[in-house]
């Protein structure tokens, strides 16, 4: 059975849970935490799909900021590590 996408359900979602970007750490861990308990359901409602999507979005947003990863080329790595010596 194709369960379509119920808008007063994902509403009463974004009610519930309130999502808003995130900005401190705490609140990054409780999205992580209610992401995870969605994820690890097994049967999601369409609603549930679009809402873990969001969280998922935010997370990653907040993470991006806050732990931003350096990709240095190994070349300027060497360079940069052997500059700090001198």
């Amino acid at each position: 059975m194709t369960h379509t996408f119920d808008a007063q359900s994902y509403t009463d979602l974004l009610i519930r849970y309130q999502p808003k970007p995130i900005v401190t750490e705490s609140e990054n861990d409780r999205a992580i935490a209610l992401a995870q308990e969605l994820e690890h359901r097994s049967l999601r409602t369409p609603e549930e799909e679009v809402f873990l999507e969001l969280l998922i979005t935010l997370i990653e947003k907040f993470e991006a900021e806050n732990y931003p990863i350096l990709l240095e080329l190994p070349v300027q790595f060497c360079i940069t590590s052997w500059m700090q010596k001198v």
